[in-house]
């Protein structure tokens, strides 16, 4: 997902950019210093060499370095923009020196499988691109390079990286225009250097960092978390332990009945997680389960609005409080719930299921709407003559979109409770 930010530079600005770049060989002609065309430099025969632009300060077209032999990037320092991509892989590279000048890439700048590069030293001078990957870089330890970097026009994605601890570098990083994609970085221990970012247009991805243990951001106002136009998805993190800050999506215009289940907010298989703060999920999907060590779940704020609700899989959960709860369907499975305290005052229109729940011994208090689907079986310690009041207390069914129950009529479905139990 990429969105190519506005590439030409006015004349006069790349004019005086030209004429000051005293770097480069006298030999050099007006005709040379524009490439029109992509660059390929792969090292096989017939494939041009780095020195042979030496002279060329715009690509207009995309830059490839893929030559195993490559060891420098010193022959182009007279490079000011590449109006395509830019990927580096597979190079001898230890740094990019030599890059200095460069500022504008207008497509993705990929920086991948290269065992030896240890530093992004040359990409100082870099202001505008149109996303930016980096991964499979056994040896890089720092990101301090991009220090002057404050928007990213598409996705940007940091993957494969076992040497980053932090990602230092991107503290003044404010806006990123697609998916911002943290995966698989094996020593990432916090998030904290997004301090500066305010908005997300795709989608927020943190998956299977196995040293991470916060995934919240330090803004500088710690009430002020980014906006997420896409999913929120935070899995796989098995050291993460509290789980609070981690972006307030964008208010959903697509009507519940047409979005698809895994979207929205997900926190999935973090096997440390044991406390856990949701934000408004402002008409998305909540889909919370497989945290085997969560213990307690509550929200920022009062207002918590979602299409679906799902708990799922969280053997340890034994705290729900959610008072501003407004859904239309609640899922609440195989927990180690006892009552249903913290979800008193929910709201809950369509659809409510609670089911396998071992511990769950008393739903008293709880008064959903009219729902139009019930399903409140194999809770082995909640009493069946309970969970009749609960229905006899339900108001008439109401119409759900999306739905295939007639209007006026209600599925119900409450076997497999504890049929001993006397209710006063």
């Amino acid at each position: 997902m990429v969105s190519r930010p506005g590439f030409v530079l006015l004349a006069m600005t790349l004019g005086a950019q030209l004429l000051a770049c005293s770097a480069e060989p006298e030999a050099c002609a007006d005709s040379s210093r524009l490439h029109v065309g992509s660059i390929e430099i792969t090292g096989t025969k017939g494939s041009p060499r780095v020195e042979d632009f030496a002279c060329v300060q715009v690509v207009e077209g995309s830059l490839t370095i893929s030559d195993p032999a490559v060891r420098s990037l010193e022959s182009l320092g007279a490079l000011l923009q590449v109006s395509g991509d830019l990927k580096v892989t597979g190079t001898a590279l230890k740094s990019l020196h030599g890059l200095e000048q460069l500022a504008e890439v207008g497509g993705t700048v990929s920086l991948s499988e290269m065992d030896e590069l240890g530093s992004l030293e040359g990409l100082t001078g870099l202001r505008r691109l149109g996303a930016l990957s980096i991964s499979h870089l056994p040896k890089l330890a720092s990101l301090e390079a991009l220090a002057a970097l404050d928007a990213i026009g598409g996705d940007l994605t940091l993957a494969r990286l076992p040497a980053i601890v932090t990602f230092d570098g991107l503290g003044a990083l404010a806006h990123v225009g697609g998916d911002l994609a943290i995966s698989e970085n094996a020593a990432l221990t916090d998030l904290d250097a997004f301090r500066s970012l305010r908005t997300i247009d795709g989608a927020f991805l943190v998956t299977d960092n196995r040293a991470l243990t916060s995934a919240s951001f330090r803004n500088e106002d710690p009430s002020r978390f980014p906006t997420v136009a896409g999913d929120l998805r935070i899995s796989e993190n098995p050291s993460l332990e509290t789980l609070t800050g981690f972006g307030v999506p964008l208010e959903q215009s697509t009507p519940c009945g047409e979005q698809s289940l895994f979207t929205g907010i997900v926190v999935a298989h973090n096997d440390g997680l044991e406390r856990l703060e949701l934000p408004d999920a402002r008409h998305a999907n909540v889909f919370i389960a497989d945290n085997d060590r969560l213990q307690t779940l509550t929200g920022q704020g009062n207002a918590h609005r979602a299409c679906e609700f799902i708990l799922s899989s969280l053997p340890s959960l034994t705290s729900v409080s959610l008072p501003g709860l407004t859904v239309d369907s609640l899922a609440i499975w195989d927990t180690g719930l006892t009552a249903l305290d913290g979800l008193e005052k929910a709201v809950v229109s369509c659809s409510l299921e609670i089911s396998k729940n071992a511990a769950l011994a008393d739903v008293s208090g709880f008064s959903p709407e009219g729902l139009v689907h019930l399903d409140i079986s194999h809770n082995p310690s909640l009493a069946s003559c309970q969970v009749q009041a609960l229905v006899e207390a339900l108001p008439a069914p109401s119409q759900c979109a999306g739905t295939r129950v007639n209007e006026g009529q209600r599925t119900i479905w409450t076997d497999g409770n504890d049929d001993s139990a006397i209710c006063e």
